[in-house]
């Protein structure tokens, strides 16, 4: 409860009411403060969009959401109800703020998918933003099948691997000389 979070925190109830009215807006607030660090690290981190192999941006693309499942797996019940109150949630400011956090792991993914394409490829991104935003929501819907217990938690990462391989490989194909 908020006063459980209030008492643990050694502060008024209040206070926490202060950066976060209900208990789903204060997770959102400690996720994106979280998710940001990792987000950043990411896309830091992993190479831009120079031509590669599927299985080379299958690779970078699993780097970059490494940070976000790594938490799936210490914090299990905590991550797949982040990603229900993403996936669900009201609209809050601080929901919005992990929302943006996701479109630029969205436009990161969709940066290195472009690596499947042929070098002289002129092709408009729009494939590219459907396949990063079926990957992200995938791995979502992935993390909120476990919580209902319809999905084992240790086996979501190799069924997003197969998702990100199965997303690059069409990307590839679509832009593939006939």
């Amino acid at each position: 409860s908020m006063s459980e979070v209030a008492a643990r925190a050694d502060v008024a109830a209040g206070t926490v009411f202060q950066y976060a009215a209900t208990k789903a807006e204060l997770l959102m607030m400690v996720t994106e403060n979280i998710w940001a660090d990792h987000v950043n690290d990411a896309l830091d981190a992993t190479p831009g969009p120079a031509q590669r192999s599927p299985a080379a941006v299958v690779d970078a693309i699993m780097d970059s959401l490494d940070p976000i499942f790594d938490m799936a797996v210490h914090w299990p019940e905590t991550t797949v109800w982040i990603a229900r109150e993403i996936l669900f949630g009201e609209d809050l400011p601080h929901r919005r703020e992990v929302l943006v956090l996701v479109e630029k792991l969205e436009d990161h993914i969709a940066r290195m998918l472009a690596g499947c394409r042929p070098a002289a490829s002129d092709a408009d991104a729009a494939p590219l933003d459907v396949g990063a935003r079926m990957i992200v929501t995938s791995g979502l819907a992935e993390l909120n099948r476990a919580r209902q217990g319809r999905a084992e938690l240790d086996l979501v990462l190799e069924r997003m691997r197969e998702i990100v391989a199965l997303v690059a490989a069409g990307v590839g194909a679509a832009h593939a000389p006939a």
